[in-house]
């Protein structure tokens, strides 16, 4: 660290949003059970956190209009 600035500040974001309990975050759009366990409209998945609806916005298929 130390060496880009750039580099330093995204780092900092990226560790706080880690230290974030998503159980107390009070949005519409997800619930979380806690960091692991999360219900995001369509259904409880475990792991990684991801965006709210990322799963969505994938292609269904391989064809693209």
């Amino acid at each position: 660290m130390g060496e880009c600035v750039y580099f330093d500040e995204a780092f900092e974001r990226l560790t706080r949003l880690q230290e974030l309990e998503l159980a107390e975050i009070d949005v519409n759009m997800f619930k979380a059970i806690n960091n692991q366990l999360i219900n995001d409209g369509c259904g409880l998945f475990r792991g990684r956190q991801i965006l709210p609806f990322e799963h969505l916005s994938r292609f269904q298929n391989d064809l693209i209009d």
